[in-house]
């Protein structure tokens, strides 16, 4: 029996490993989508390493239809915080709320240079305090041209 569960956590382990191999080739590109792709905790902290450790070329991020909740958009705000050449930022249909807006205006505004375009339509929970946090980043932002929040309550 111990072997048999020895077997498993090395294979689990080899394909994790993998899969942030797997991960790391996917971000070194300037644009990543991974629309519609449910991610859960772990999945959001593989994600934040490699964009922390390995992806700042990253210029387009699409988060969007994530399942991405505060707790998820904190795991990810390291490795965000790192995309200093990001130029779309889309995060539409998510579950953020106002807390997450705090944390979106300082990623938002490490990347302020570069910054064209934010999408975080559809995530009811932002509201008004969510917006004037937000608001506080976006100023920063010199060659924003495109900003959508429709449907965030």
């Amino acid at each position: 029996v111990f072997h048999c569960f020895a077997e498993r956590a090395l294979s689990r382990a080899q394909n994790e490993c993998l899969a942030v191999e797997s991960l790391s080739a996917v971000l070194a590109q300037r644009g990543v989508d991974f629309e519609d792709r449910r991610l859960s905790l772990a999945n959001c902290r593989a994600i934040s390493n490699v964009l922390e450790y390995h992806c700042k070329a990253v210029e387009v991020l699409n988060l969007s239809f994530c399942s991405i909740d505060d707790r998820k958009f904190t795991m990810l705000s390291t490795g965000l915080q790192t995309c200093l050449n990001l130029k779309t930022l889309t995060l539409c249909s998510n579950d953020l709320a106002t807390s997450s807006m705090d944390t979106l205006r300082d990623i938002i505004g490490n990347c302020s240079a570069t910054l064209e375009e934010v999408f975080i339509s559809k995530s009811e929970g932002v509201g008004d305090d969510g917006f004037g946090a937000l608001h506080r980043g976006l100023v920063l932002c010199t060659k924003l041209r495109s900003l959508r929040v429709d449907g965030c309550g």
